[in-house]
């Protein structure tokens, strides 16, 4: 439950040795009570604009709250610290007596890098919006080999170190509940997606109002977790690429769900035929997205070959140093192969790298698309956050269509 009671004495209610789950405002009496939950810390003061007067007298007025993170969570989000300092200020309260909040949230937070065995459920504390950012509460965060990377300690060249502890996922769909001053265009309770490079895999994420879109309409929350990351990567890889009308394309490991997305893109913008590789238990749906399957394997060269003796003009590689050679042998113009799995190998074969440039704009264009029926996402499993290790096991299989995506709030 949650149960108010009287303010410790000698210290407005947070002094030594008071055992403080919350402090709120003066809206609650003594000895009120709610529904039970586990305790998180948040301490704020009064939440009503009438308690003021007599923290003035130098008390804060409070009470001490016991209760869930979700059942403190509104008093928290009822005052920003700047506005707690502004009042303090002129009721002419001690700065030093307004501490910051602390909400927990649970996330998936690395400590150490390894296998799937390393991602593991934690408490954490919540991100705050700050200016120009959105804090959005995270209905379901995509899967993406990059954050398998991450994982086992890669760390990408734009980004620095990455050091433990770390929450690892690059993409989100929730709803917006904080939002950062000078933020317009969004409001608390808007239903997006967005991307950031590290943070989802958690029940809440800040990012730049900039890196968020709105939800389309009849969209699933399934769908709208896992589409930013690979369908921002198909779209960067196949503008570099130049793909266009006329064009015979290549994807690699087409079934996934970067294939999927780069599949169907290449499609939208005009190429005659795609060609997609996977396994022969994918190849019907291949067909139904668009492609022309061909198996993977000893011999690829020769069977894309029969499929296009006209050659072909660009090849995306999606599995790995093997497809990426295929490649090579099969496109003339290296300049029009990339790989968003094979980085060493490219070097080695003068293969351009991928230029990272996802944007709001990109993924409003896809969801665009999405919502004009031109693209469509199969999701291939969705675990719950406390399964992310089972979510890694099965995208590192390298087998199955479709996306992964981890499942994280109702």
């Amino acid at each position: 439950m949650i149960r108010a009671g009287p303010d410790p004495p000698g210290d407005g209610g947070h002094g030594p040795g008071a055992d403080l789950h919350g402090v709120v405002g003066a809206g609650c009496t003594d000895g009120q009570e709610a529904p039970t939950g586990t305790a998180r810390t948040v301490l704020r003061p009064p939440h009503h604009r009438a308690a003021w007067p007599s923290a003035a007298r130098g008390r804060f007025g409070v009470r001490v709250l016991s209760g869930s993170r979700n059942e403190l969570e509104p008093f928290a989000r009822s005052w920003s610290v700047r506005r707690m300092r502004a009042r303090a200020t002129a009721y002419r309260i001690p700065e030093s007596t307004i501490e910051e909040a602390v909400i927990a949230m649970k996330a998936v937070a690395l400590t150490t890098f390894g296998g799937p065995e390393v991602l593991t459920l934690s408490d954490v504390a919540a991100p705050q919006a700050g200016p120009g950012q959105v804090r959005v509460r995270v209905r379901v965060a995509g899967v993406q080999h990059f954050d398998a990377r991450i994982r086992r300690g890669w760390t990408p060249p734009y980004l620095g170190a990455v050091e433990p502890p770390v929450v690892p996922g690059n993409e989100f769909a929730g709803v917006v509940d904080q939002v950062g001053e000078g933020v317009t265009g969004l409001e608390v309770g808007a239903e997006v997606l967005g991307f950031t490079t590290l943070g989802c895999y958690a029940e809440y994420v800040v990012a730049p109002a900039a890196q968020v879109v709105r939800k389309p309409a009849g969209m699933p929350w399934q769908i709208a977790g896992g589409f930013s990351g690979n369908g921002q990567g198909a779209h960067m890889a196949l503008r570099e690429l130049g793909v266009g009308p006329g064009d015979t394309v290549l994807i690699h490991a087409a079934a996934g769900a970067l294939g999927t997305f780069s599949v169907q893109l290449a499609k939208a913008w005009g190429a005659t035929t795609v060609i997609g590789t996977a396994s022969e238990e994918n190849h019907a749906y291949l067909r139904s997205i668009g492609a022309v399957p061909v198996t993977y394997g000893d011999g690829l060269v020769e069977r894309v070959r029969a499929l296009a003796p006209q050659g072909v003009d660009a090849a995306m590689d999606n599995a790995g140093p093997d497809a990426l050679r295929a490649s090579v042998e099969l496109v003339k113009d290296r300049h029009r192969i990339r790989t968003m799995v094979s980085d060493e190998a490219a070097q080695e074969l003068g293969v351009p790298p991928l230029t990272p440039a996802r944007s709001a704009t990109r993924l409003q264009e896809l969801a665009d698309l999405y919502a004009q029926g031109q693209i469509e996402l199969h999701i291939r499993a969705a675990h719950p956050l406390e399964r992310a290790a089972d979510a890694h096991r099965a995208l590192e299989t390298g087998h199955g269509r479709g996306k992964i995506v981890l499942t994280v709030a109702d």
